[in-house]
């Protein structure tokens, strides 16, 4: 499909064909009709772009201490890689458009095939033929809207929710101060309101067309006339809807204000208050949250859930659907903002007159027109050829899933792997199969991971999905004839973790690793050896501290399972690497601090079969500004410290060697695993490790829940035998 993308490091709008999106649960696919140009928010986006790192940096001082601390914590190369990542980014644009629903995906009931809806969005209702959309971010089109209204339908909702704050009552006077797209469909709303209305721009054009709803004036008029309309008093409540970052139109605001009225800021201004007129009027200050309440809460736009129609009555998805009753019922008409229209294959010339100060522009409406069948018939798209970076290596790879951390991390590793040729990547997201298509040098990239693992030239997949999904796509891969490599967690249940097993006994000699790079570091490595040969059982200490997750970050829904169960297997793994022994038991204890906006923590107590104890301390509560992990190894007289996988302190019976470091051991692990494809031998885990460590990381929560010691019997677990109905005395391990 055709989307408009913009490059991040130069700010350059261009048409590129993408994969279509994959449809997932919660939301539908739309075969766009029709979308509108928010001349002001995407210009501005262009600008930015457009300004090079050092102004960007000016804007965002913060950026640079990040910069700062990657470099400390992650090493000059990896934060080089991440930076480089970023600046080849591709910004899809637009948030506000309509269509066709094509494919609804699973928990989405009341959307069908072949309805018409309009949707909003960063991200997901773009300049694209094709876009998925989350069902509280679309609502149905009324029969008598068009396509071309109902693509405003998110700048109606940001106006309607302004409307909203303002309070605007029958026979007020409400001033509206910027008429672009936005300040037009405010005025126009506060006049079906039977308000008195004032409104000013610095463009005639755009007052001209405000004049059949408003009192219409140039800015040096402004104020005078806010005086006239309210007898002397000032305006009820003034709506800011322009975008400038200077102060002086904040200012006038204040004295076009009567006592004890209310500014409303919906757009982008200056916010340098001067106290007085603010102070001596009494003036209400109110921010404008964009669509309405809903807007930036995963839960509400990503998760699906609904507030209550009674505690939030003007939710993001309520105003839309507002806007567009008013549509069908006459009262807001928005054909007539429309100044311009492009069809998708000229799009790009729209951002052209845009950047070329097209005075008379507005509504530009981008069109689309190709059919559906079309659309969805090609799932990959090639890359170009001086773009694509295969060689003729033993291992062909494919990649599921290109996250933040695959993209900054594992991609890196992957592409110093001289043996690895890059064949096709699979995003959920079409631009960023894109990106990371064209960054990495892979052959095609596509939104449906099917064509991956229908792939027969590839014979091994990276899996960097979102938890919920590595235990399904690896075993379909493993029974594809893939050799699997896949992002910790492996699985979020025992079940899973006994069908992978099952789909790996059938193919025993495909290899499956798990992204356990901690045992894989050089640290791990000097640790093991400075224990070798150890007569006495080993004592592990080891404290993380994992830094608060947000309660609205996925990790933390049904997607990631939480942080435990989603990190968890890392350090678990680490333990049962150094001890060199089974898991026989594990018993947990857990800190849920809930209810006083703590997240949680777990005291983890690991049991081995040659009589080894690993004693795991993992909490989110601690201070970022706090090393991550320390780890603390004692046996045979011995002793070991690592701090952050930075600095390994060895007590032997020669005194104190130190050894500074700084790799998790992401590089050796990828290399090991290509390795182990095209030459065989050892590699360095073996199934059966990395099913016990899945399995003790997830009955932990069993033990937490019941107070009790949970014992690990892997070959029962994975033959299907439950440990609950096991006995074992309550004790702790």
């Amino acid at each position: 499909m055709k989307q408009l993308l913009e490059e991040y490091k130069s700010g350059d709008i261009s048409l590129c064909e993408v994969p279509s999106p994959a449809l997932r649960p919660g939301g539908v696919l739309v075969s766009t009709r029709a979308s509108v140009i928010s001349s002001g928010t995407e210009l501005a986006l262009m600008r930015q772009c457009r300004g090079g790192m050092l102004a960007r940096l000016r804007r965002q001082p913060e950026v640079v201490g990040k910069i700062v601390r990657s470099t400390i914590t992650r090493g000059l190369r990896q934060t080089w890689d991440g930076i480089n990542d970023r600046l080849a980014d591709l910004i899809a644009m637009g948030y506000s458009c309509s269509g066709q629903v094509i494919a609804v995906g699973d928990g989405v009931e009341d959307l069908k095939v072949s309805q018409r809806v309009a949707c909003a969005g960063v991200g997901y209702a773009t300049h694209g033929e094709v876009n998925f959309v989350p069902r509280n971010l679309c609502v149905a089109i009324p029969e008598d809207v068009s396509y071309e209204d109902a693509a405003f339908v998110a700048m109606g909702a940001i106006a309607l929710n302004g409307v909203h704050r303002a309070e605007a009552n029958l026979g007020e006077v409400v001033a509206v101060m910027g008429l672009g797209i936005v300040g037009q469909i405010t005025a126009r709303l506060l006049h079906a309101a039977g308000c008195t209305v004032v409104c000013t721009d610095l463009l005639d054009s755009r007052r001209r067309l405000a004049r059949d709803f408003a009192i219409s004036v140039p800015p040096e008029d402004f104020a005078p006339a806010v005086l006239r309309a309210s007898g002397g008093q000032g305006a009820d409540a003034i709506i800011l809807t322009a975008s400038t970052p200077s102060n002086d139109l904040i200012v006038a605001a204040a004295e076009a204000t009567r006592m004890r009225g209310r500014l409303v800021i919906v757009g982008s201004v200056g916010m340098d208050l001067p106290r007085q007129p603010f102070y001596s009027r009494e003036i209400d200050i109110r921010f404008s949250m964009s669509y309405g309440p809903g807007r930036y809460d995963p839960t509400y736009e990503e998760g699906g859930r609904d507030y209550p129609y009674s505690m939030v009555r003007w939710t993001e998805g309520r105003n839309m659907a507002a806007v567009l009753d008013l549509a069908a019922r006459g009262k807001l008409i928005l054909g007539e903002l429309i100044s311009h229209r492009f069809p998708i294959d000229r799009a790009a010339e729209a951002y052209d007159l845009l950047e070329g100060g097209g005075q008379d522009s507005l509504g530009i409406v981008i069109e689309y027109q190709r059919p559906e069948r079309e659309l969805l018939a090609n799932k990959r798209v090639a890359m170009a050829k001086e773009a694509c970076g295969c060689v003729d290596g033993a291992v062909r790879l494919g990649v599921i899933g290109a996250g933040q951390f695959a993209r900054g991390t594992l991609l890196p590793a992957i592409r110093r792997c001289k043996q690895v040729s890059l064949l096709g990547v699979a995003t959920a997201s079409g631009r960023n199969a894109m990106v990371v298509g064209r960054r990495s040098g892979f052959e095609y990239c596509t939104c449906d991971y099917g064509e991956i693992l229908r792939d027969g030239r590839i014979n091994a997949v990276v899996i960097a999905t979102r938890h919920s999904s590595h235990a399904a796509q690896v075993e379909e891969a493993l029974r594809a004839g893939k050799h699997v490599f896949v992002e910790k967690p492996l699985a979020l249940t025992i079940e899973e973790v006994r069908r992978i097993h099952l789909a790996h006994l059938s193919c025993p000699r495909l290899s499956l690793l798990v992204g356990h790079n901690r045992r894989f570091s050089r640290a791990a490595e000097e640790m093991r050896a400075f224990f070798a040969g150890r007569s006495s059982p080993m004592v592990v200490l080891y404290r993380v501290n994992a830094g608060c997750v947000p309660p609205d970050h996925w990790t933390r829904g049904e997607e990631g399972g939480g942080p435990w169960l989603g990190e968890g297997s890392h350090f678990v793994d680490f333990a049962a690497f150094l001890c060199m022994s089974d898991i026989v038991g594990v018993f947990a204890a857990r800190t849920d601090g809930k209810g006083c906006g703590i997240t949680e923590g777990w005291n983890i107590t690991l049991a081995f079969s040659d009589g080894s104890s690993a004693a795991i301390s993992y909490c989110d509560m601690g201070n970022s500004s706090m090393p991550k992990e320390r780890c603390e190894v004692f046996a045979d007289g011995k002793a070991a410290i690592l701090d952050d996988f930075r600095r390994l302190e060895l007590y032997g019976p020669g005194g104190k060697r130190i050894l500074r470091l700084n790799e998790k051991g992401h590089a050796r692990q990828m290399s090991a695993f290509f390795k182990h494809i095209s030459e065989g031998g050892d590699l360095g885990v073996t199934p059966g490790e990395q099913f016990a460590a899945a399995c003790a990381t997830i009955l932990c929560k069993q033990s937490a829940e019941t107070g009790r010691r949970v014992p690990i019997d892997l070959d029962g677990l994975l033959a299907g035998r439950n440990p609950s109905s096991q006995t074992e005395a309550a004790s702790c391990c």
